[in-house]
């Protein structure tokens, strides 16, 4: 053991070597460099910071520099904290008189050995400790002991008594339960397993978590006033089982792997395979598209590897619609195989009929329960840099027998002439020595860490994996039961917690796995079946405790199906819970978890957000939560409709008003507690229907997925992922990595090209143009059918692909590629800096193609930012020194627009759309597929199945280009972690947001930089938005810029008369663009128009405006298509509370931050409830007042007077409008410290807000 005081002299002992007095070693141990004052100076000078209070006290960062300084310096006197010694065994600052008596000499009982024995108990006889089974999940397990406690307990009886009923170590962790007296607060932090060894080691870490302030550690309070509770304790156990991370296990030949690596191959060539066996000859991916010579149909070319045949290197291609078999003069290329996924290389072994096994870098350890016990005297205590940290472990030596080898491809028959081995952490194959199994100098930690020694002074081992990472590595069939709880809350308002919403019912619908893998499942009749007969019902909790109802129920549930040895796991279905039933579920579960009847049995951890979207959080490691909402972007009704959910399992209508009235007159509570009452009743179904419906849903989403193949492997409650653009963006990842499509980044010195791509990045065109505001004649909108899908796997246009040096700078001008193109041609995709003046496109009757960007400027600096605030598509003068693609720049100077071009950089490498979006192309395949269904009325139908291509499909596009997600909000353990992670990313990029128990909530930022290599293709997102504004600016040129009414993205709007003329004179006389292949995916392409009257296909326009005489624009994304004579007939219909969502004549409405059920504030109105300020702007000074009046007076909001309220904005200028929102309270407006707690009074809470916005037409215009 080796100790360093740096208290007010240097200290370094070594144990099992000469003691020396403290004074004596001070008076040899002077440094100028290394004294107090040298190191104030340099604090000062390097933070600009000063290291005192004014008290005189030394600064909290000023201590964690001091400590870092000596940790690295053994010079340096730890003069901030004169009670404290640093342990240079553990890297731990502990306390002083641990180890040292008042006189500063060491304790007598360190002066000779520090390591006691470890087979020492004591004597003292432990106490009987009652066993309770608390949980057990995959390789984990947990069990809850509870000692009948007398006047003479104490903490070595404690430690016995953990020792009586766990005599085996390894793998053991103890939960202790410290309580503080001050706070009336507790918490459970894990003692390791070498800790456990003797009573003096236990002891020490006692006293180290309770007194030690370690902002460099974890597992400690390092806070007064916390005691430990002796009564009970919990024992998690680990079951090993992983794989190795790097280095192999088995000693092996050490083949050497490489940025290409062709390790697989290697180990089959040392296996005796010849080389002319293993290699092969390719036809290139570039030229491997092909048409057959007899009918012209498109497939892909092979390449003849029979070397007795004429054929042999040559290129071939049999049509499956002629059958002619095509021989081309193109060779293939001479190909090595890399074997870059397992399967290739046991395919390779099968179909040679090879005798060669391969195990995974990972073993089973024989006889876990035994092997400490039995070998004990073999342990040996290393100290160990693990994590950049000096750590203390217990190593046992494995031999080979006691450990046996996960094999990935075993022989049945055959004896194995060679073993190769796969580390799949790395990708890599070796070859194990004369094919025997040996261990290479492999150890196992008591935390069951596996270990291997190495040739290294300072390292000595190196960590292969730990316990977290055991259970998934082999493949292990999981042994549990999926439950799914459909989970909807109800609440109210209460006025008195500032507006904050109080839940009063709270439904779950439990449904056992369907096993949709099963093609006969009848979601609907199963469910259906299950409530009729009263199998299966959803339970309402009703009442202001309902949360902890269902708690109580839960954990009911899981200890009853543990008595039954069943191995449950509770996947918790919400909708829209991201943003509402998430945040009130864990706030509520972090509550429960202080309270002492919970402590061990609610443990919340991976708590996920995404900006201020709680996505998942972790209920006991392994209970989660999933939003369907995340899918579906929808609201649960439209859904419902979506997916033709049977009327009777529908979400059911509910006053919540109403429900809000009885609580404020306080009848609430005893309608909740009367259970016959007709209200009661009505609620309660409410929300039990909410949950059926939820159910249906989501199952029926399941199982279209799961019948997707390239979705069918994300389509379990493991491994779906979080939206429905995570799951789009696994696909095409999946559909690149299989096959071998590569896609570069810009990195290193390419980076500011990638943070130019996003600056200058525009998306769909949203502009009013000219002209009036309000038209009022009919009007038409031409939309694109699937624009951007239609982008990535139909239109005739390409993308880069190849590797990070296939980008290169450039001052030559490429012209962009068109349908003509080839994959080898002069043509590229590039992207250059340049200036440009578009008013000649105004003279030529032309809308502009490119906007100008108003950036946000720092006020402080006058720094021009990279936030866009506005595009303006009018803007007729310079514009210099964008970033734009060759796409845009071809564009403009194609029609008159005189470009100064400079350097930029080109992409060496394109391939055709539809060749990296091929997962597009089928999605696409399978939703017309739907529809050719859904048209003749067939039977087999699936509206979910269509419903879920097209969401893939769109929600493609915007992912490939995400940014970088640089505010992380995470919730830490300790005020250890939050320093930690302060140090780590500085402080002025870090603030706490709320603690809730043991919780801290906090957000940091992270630069660009630090992220760039996480960067997503974001030129691809940019080349699907500019061949989607070249399409819409060539329709556009066909009309001229005057004809042009108002445009979004995909959809143009113009007078009826300017829209038929189109149609009539180009859009139904030129034929969709496409590649020649798409047609035989659907051959309407073949013949099919721009526009057709009763026909649409990705990429055709299709009238989206029809029933209207009255059209109003005010702004982007704010405007009204309505029909004056008839609108009444909507409106008497919608007042009676029928579905109105598709009548013919609804009004058609936009407004940006604004809804129809907002209401019109009317400017002679006297209430109350509003002031006005000096702005002339109104506030809300009532909320309860305004609630009430917002759902009292229906008649007055926009959705009865959409014409009222745009004539008056357009000829008021302004309109007053009262709304009412959830607001969420996620973060800080400001920087808060960790202790600043009365700044998160608000924080981590969803409010009810009444608010009156004022609508301004010039503010509506400057959008």
């Amino acid at each position: 053991m080796v100790l360093n005081e740096k208290l007010i002299s240097h200290h370094t002992i070594k144990m099992k070597k000469n003691i020396t007095d403290e004074n004596k070693i001070l008076e040899n141990n002077k440094m100028d460099k290394n004294s107090k004052s040298s190191i104030i100076q340099e604090y000062k000078n390097k933070t600009k910071k000063t290291p005192k209070f004014k008290d005189g006290s030394y600064k909290k960062d000023f201590i964690k520099y001091v400590r870092q300084l000596v940790k690295k310096n053994d010079d340096i006197r730890l003069f901030t904290e004169p009670d404290k010694v640093y342990n240079y065994d553990t890297g731990r600052f502990v306390n002083k008189k641990t180890f040292f008596k008042k006189n500063n000499q060491l304790k007598a009982k360190f002066k000779k050995d520090y390591d006691i024995n470890k087979s020492t108990i004591g004597k003292t006889i432990p106490y009987k400790a009652e066993e309770e089974n608390i949980d057990s999940f995959k390789n984990f397990s947990w069990k809850g002991y509870r000692a009948k406690i007398k006047k003479d307990y104490n903490d070595k009886k404690l430690f016995n008594t953990i020792r009586s009923v766990e005599k085996d170590l390894l793998g053991k962790y103890v939960d202790l339960r410290f309580y503080n007296n001050k706070s009336n607060k507790s918490r459970y932090i894990t003692i390791a397993p070498e800790y456990l060894g003797n009573y003096q080691d236990f002891i020490d870490r006692i006293n180290e978590i309770k007194t030690q302030d370690d902002r460099d550690g974890s597992g400690v309070i390092g806070e007064e006033g916390w005691s430990l509770i002796s009564d009970g304790f919990r024992i998690k156990t680990i079951r090993l089982q992983g794989k190795g991370e790097g280095r192999m296990i088995f000693k092996s030949n050490g083949i050497k792997g490489g940025k290409v690596s062709l390790c697989g191959r290697e180990c089959l060539l040392k296996c005796g395979v010849k080389e002319e066996d293993l290699n092969y000859y390719s036809i290139p991916h570039i030229n491997r598209e092909t048409e057959c010579m007899e009918c012209r149909n498109i497939g892909k070319m092979g390449c003849c590897n029979k070397k007795s045949s004429a054929l042999y290197k040559k290129g071939f291609y049999k049509c499956p619609e002629c059958e002619k078999f095509n021989v081309y003069d193109i060779e293939g290329e001479y190909c090595k195989p890399d074997f870059l996924f397992i399967d290739e290389i046991i395919d390779f072994i099968n179909c040679n009929e090879l005798d060669i096994e391969i195990i995974g870098n990972s073993f089973t350890l024989n006889r876990q329960s035994d092997l400490y016990k039995e070998r004990k005297e073999d342990i040996i205590r290393e100290k160990l840099i693990i994590n950049k940290k000096n750590q203390v472990r217990d190593l046992i030596k494995l031999t080979d027998n006691e450990i046996s080898p996960v094999y990935l491809h075993k022989l049945e028959d055959n004896i194995p002439q060679h073993t190769i081995i796969y580390c799949e952490n790395r990708q890599h194959y070796d070859l194990l020595d004369n094919n025997k199994k040996e261990l290479d100098d492999i150890f196992l930690s008591t935390r069951l860490e596996v270990f291997q020694k190495v040739e290294d002074e300072e390292k000595k081992y190196v960590k292969m994996f730990n316990c977290k990472e055991i259970y998934n590595t082999n493949k292990t069939k999981e042994g549990y039961t999926i439950y799914y709880d459909f989970i909807d809350y109800e609440t109210i308002i209460n006025w008195k917690s500032n507006f904050g919403l109080s839940e009063y019912a709270l439904s779950c619908f439990r449904v056992k796995d369907l096993g949709l893998n099963e093609n006969n499942v009848d979601i609907v009749k199963k469910i259906e079946k299950e409530i009729e007969n009263g199998d299966n019902l959803p339970k309402v909790y009703v009442g202001y405790d309902s949360t902890k109802q269902y708690i109580d129920d839960l954990l009911k549930f899981i200890r009853q199906k543990q008595a039954q040895k069943e191995k449950v796991m509770i996947k918790f279905i919400t909708f829209n819970g991201a943003n509402f039933d998430n945040f009130i579920l864990l706030d509520k579960l972090l509550k429960l978890s202080e309270l002492e009847e919970y402590e061990e049995k609610l443990n919340i951890s991976d708590i996920f957000y995404n900006g201020t979207q709680l996505l998942n959080f972790k209920i006991n490691g392994r209970h989660s939560v999933f939003d369907l909402c995340k899918y579906l972007t929808c609201s649960l009704n439209k859904a419902c409709d979506s997916f033709k959910i049977p009327k009777q399992f529908c979400k059911k209508g509910f006053n919540h008003a109403f429900v809000q009235d009885l609580y404020d007159n306080d009848k609430l509570d005893n309608l909740l507690e009367d259970k016959e009452s007709d209200f009661n009743k009505k609620m309660v179904e409410y929300c039990a229907y909410d949950t059926i419906s939820l159910s249906i849903i989501y199952f029926k989403m399941m199982k279209a997925l799961t019948s997707i193949s390239e979705c069918k492997k994300y389509s379990s409650v493991i491994n779906m992922p979080p939206t429905i653009g995570s799951l789009a963006y696994k696909v095409l990842t999946d559909h690149r990595s299989k096959n071998k499509i590569q896609l570069p980044k810009l990195i290193g010195d390419n980076f500011q090209y990638y943070q130019d791509m996003k600056k200058f990045k525009v998306a769909g065109r949203v502009d009013t143009f000219y002209g009036d505001h309000i038209i009022k004649e009919e009007m038409s909108s031409l939309d694109v059918c699937s624009e951007y899908p239609y982008n990535m796997c139909v239109n005739d246009v390409w993308f880069p692909h190849g590797t990070d040096k296939d980008i290169l700078e450039t001052t030559d001008y490429f012209k962009s590629p068109t349908g003509k193109s080839t994959a080898n041609d002069n043509s590229k995709i590039a992207f250059y800096y340049c200036s440009f003046n578009q008013q000649i496109l105004k003279d030529k009757n032309l809308p502009n193609i490119y906007p100008l960007k108003h950036f946000q400027v720092k006020k402080t600096t006058g720094e021009e930012t990279s936030l866009c605030l506005k595009n303006d598509w009018t803007y007729t003068g310079e514009i210099e020194d964008y970033f734009l693609s060759n796409v845009i720049i071809d564009l403009l100077i194609e029609n008159g627009v005189d470009v100064n071009i400079k350097n930029g950089i080109v992409f060496e490498k394109k391939m055709k759309n539809y060749e990296l979006f091929k997962p597009v192309l089928n999605q696409m395949m399978g939703k017309n597929e739907q529809d050719t269904l859904k048209k003749m009325k067939d039977p087999s139908y699936n509206p979910a199945l269509r419903e879920m291509f097209k969401l893939l499909m769109n929600s493609l596009s915007g992912k490939v280009g995400e940014g970088f997600h640089n505010e992380k909000t995470l919730a830490i353990d300790s005020d250890v972690e939050w320093f930690n992670l302060q140090e780590k990313v500085g402080e002025t990029k870090i603030t706490c947001i709320n603690r809730i128990g043991n919780k801290i909530f906090t957000t940091y930022k992270q630069d660009d930089e630090e992220l760039q290599k996480q960067q997503r293709p974001v030129y691809l997102s940019i080349l699907i938005y500019d061949y989607s504004k070249r399409l819409m600016f060539n329709t556009k040129k066909l009309i001229g810029l005057d004809k042009c009414v108002y445009e979004d993205t995909d959809a143009i709007k113009l007078r009826k008369k300017d829209g038929d003329d189109l149609i009539k004179n180009h859009l139904s006389k030129k034929i969709v663009p496409h590649w020649k292949y798409i047609e035989q995916i659907d051959d309407r392409y073949k013949t099919h128009k721009l526009y057709e009257p009763n026909s649409k296909v990705f990429g055709s326009f299709e009238n989206e405006l029809e029933h209207n005489n009255y059209f109003c624009k005010v702004g982007k994304k704010s405007y009204l298509s309505i029909h004056t004579e008839k609108v009444d007939e909507y409106y008497k219909l919608k007042r009676t509370g029928e579905d109105v969502s598709g009548h013919k004549y609804k009004p058609k409405m936009s407004f940006k931050g604004v809804n129809e059920n907002y209401i019109i504030i009317e400017n002679n109105e006297n209430l109350d409830w509003v002031d006005e300020d000096k702005d002339g702007k109104l506030k809300v000074n009532n909320q309860k007042s305004a609630y009430e009046y917002f759902n009292n007076n229906d008649d007055k909001k926009i959705g009865y007077n959409h014409i009222k309220f745009f004539e008056n904005l357009v000829e008021n200028k302004f309109v007053f409008v009262l709304g009412m929102t959830l607001q969420k309270k996620v973060k800080n407006s400001m920087k808060c410290d960790l202790y600043e707690e009365d700044k998160f009074i608000e924080n981590n809470t969803i409010r009810n807000i009444s608010l009156i916005k004022k609508i301004s037409l010039d503010e509506c215009k400057m959008l």
